[in-house]
């Protein structure tokens, strides 16, 4: 559809990203005309300064260690390498969506009003009439403010790939897959990183077990990993570290020539009009959301790091669910069953964090499991694919219910860990008991077989005693009961 098309859209979409261009597309398909709303350049963050290019730098870098080139020209045109394929990536994704049937692309900055939307862009100010709007604006980095240090110094995922050099030394503050991720990369460009985490592990919400392989694996690497420190002033190359509460420490200095952060999200929903149609934001500014992406105002959805939602999963597959359920919810006029829908209620979400080595995990895994809950251990370095591929560490971690066999979750450290969490998503997914893996072929030598092996350890405890098993659920179950008593008397 070109931009001077008169007919009245089915609905609009703002912000085209992961989110916005799944419920924009997905729409289109299905017959309905679409207004999609974007003021910077197709695809978001995720497109041109997130998934795409950290994951092509992840991986150039990669060949870049593996052919031991230390000129710092060669790392310099790794950099480079990167920039042309975001671009090329984006410019692909551009001419794509603009030429989709069904979809207006407008240039320009969306605002919720009365009745539809209003688009301020290069060629002034249009109004929109649509009786449907879906909010799909994103979120951006979270500027943390360190004494002394220049701004030209400062990066974020938003400056970082604009680096025409690599920095020989590189402060990253904030211990997540952002910052683990950034660490793996510039290390293996040959920069001195250090890696600063105020908690008291990489990669918070992993089993402790899991990020200790990873730190230890980072510190192979060459990476300086600070844990239970904070950036507290920058003075002369040199960045001073406290300890979390606030007090500096004896020798709690690293050299730093940029600092990059990675400490967080905020989302962009400022001037969208949300207050003078009734879209709820929380304390943060989150877009309030059900589980179908509905606000709190009739006939606007939202999707991505811009709600509730994306507050705790930010991340692009979490976006492109959401995005994939309002569809669903449009088409049907909210009249799907919740089973056909998405299982009902909101779905497990599996993250993956790309460094050194991958991490992966879904579902609900505390440090130590409940009685009524068996943990099984498998040590990927000790498979047979770990052997033949050298893998230095890694393991596959799996919690499941007593008796019945349901997966409470997994984690994974280890080469493909993002591929094997997807067998355990589709399990949850469709409440597969890890039993009924038995008898699966895995491909031999995979880093699959270590999901069979898995499955042989909990067949085994399972068979060996019944008994135990039987009370030890039964212990799990009245401590479940109990504290529900206590807490709901």
């Amino acid at each position: 559809m070109s931009p001077s098309s008169t007919k009245k859209p089915h609905l609009v979409v703002i912000g085209s990203g992961s989110g916005g261009l799944t419920a924009a597309i997905g729409l289109s398909r299905l017959g309905r005309r679409v207004v999609l709303v974007e003021a910077g350049d197709v695809g978001g963050d995720c497109t041109n300064l997130g998934c795409i290019p950290s994951k092509t730098l992840l991986d150039r870098s990669a060949r870049f260690a593996a052919t031991g080139r230390n000129a710092p020209g060669d790392a310099a045109a790794v950099l480079a390498e990167v920039r042309a394929a975001r671009d090329a990536f984006r410019d692909h994704e551009t001419v794509e969506v603009a030429e989709l049937p069904g979809i207006d692309l407008v240039r320009g900055k969306g605002r919720l009003v009365d009745g539809g939307v209003e688009i301020t862009g290069p060629d002034g100010t249009r109004r929109v009439e649509c009786r449907r709007v879906v909010l799909a604006t994103g979120s951006h980095p979270r500027r943390l403010d360190i004494a002394g240090l220049p701004d030209d110094r400062r990066l974020t995922n938003a400056e970082v790939f604009d680096l025409e050099a690599v920095p020989p030394r590189l402060a990253i503050v904030g211990g997540g897959a952002v910052g683990v991720e950034f660490a793996t990369a510039f290390a293996r460009l040959g920069t001195a990183v250090t890696l600063i985490e105020a908690g008291e592990q990489l990669l918070p919400g992993l089993l402790p077990e899991a990020a200790g392989l990873v730190a230890a694996e980072l510190g192979d690497l060459g990476v300086d990993v600070r844990l239970g420190a904070r950036a507290a002033s920058w003075h002369d190359g040199m960045l001073a570290l406290t300890g979390p509460d606030g007090r500096a420490t004896a020798g709690a200095e690293v050299g730093a020539d940029r600092v990059l952060l990675g400490v967080g999200r905020i989302p962009a929903t400022a001037d969208l009009g949300l207050a003078e149609v009734g879209v709820e934001v929380d304390e943060a500014g989150h877009i309030v959301v059900d589980e179908r992406g509905r606000t709190t105002a009739t006939g606007v959805w939202a999707c991505g790091d811009a709600t509730v939602e994306g507050r705790h999963h930010g991340t692009t597959h979490a976006a492109n669910a959401l995005g994939r359920r309002i569809v669903a919810d449009i088409v049907s006029s909210g009249r799907l069953p919740g089973g056909w829908l998405h299982g009902g209620g909101r779905p497990l979400h599996p993250s993956a964090t790309f460094g050194h080595p991958e991490t992966a995990r879904i579902g609900h895994q505390s440090p130590e499991p409940g009685p009524d809950v068996v943990r099984h251990r498998v040590d990927l370095a000790a498979t047979d694919r770990g052997i033949t591929d050298q893998v230095g560490a890694g393991v596959l971690i799996v919690d499941v219910r007593r008796l019945s066999g349901r997966i409470v979750g997994a984690t994974i450290v280890g080469p493909r860990a993002a591929e094997l969490v997807s067998i355990f998503a589709l399990a949850l997914r469709n409440d597969l008991p890890l039993h009924r893996f038995y008898g699966v072929v895995w491909p031999y030598p995979s880093h699959a077989d270590a999901i069979g092996r898995v499955v042989d350890l909990h067949v085994a405890a399972t068979a060996a005693d019944p008994g135990g098993n039987a009370r030890a659920w039964l212990a799990g179950r009245w401590r479940a009961l109990r504290c529900r008593h206590v807490h709901h008397p």
